[in-house]
């Protein structure tokens, strides 16, 4: 058997079909998850996050300029007044 050609063939192509088999029925599935869509959405998620998280920042670093100079100003102006 270990030398037969022809049963070697049979098993090689057995096999090739069960994967065959196995394949469609994990494409069929609608509850099964493709690896690489799951991938590619939950990148685009982290994207999109980052970019509302930078937004964010962005808008809490000029308030904090805003604060600055409107302290730094009140205080120069406190100073000009006391001298």
């Amino acid at each position: 058997m270990l030398n037969d050609a022809e049963y070697h063939e049979q098993q090689l192509q057995s096999r090739k079909a069960a994967r065959d088999r196995k394949r469609k029925a994990i494409e069929d599935n609608p509850l099964h998850i493709d690896a690489r869509k799951e991938a590619d959405r939950l990148a685009k998620f982290r994207r999109v996050i980052k970019e509302a998280e930078e937004t964010r920042n962005a808008q809490e670093r000029e308030e904090m300029i805003e604060k600055v100079h409107q302290r730094y100003f009140s205080s120069q102006f406190f100073l000009s007044n006391t001298l």
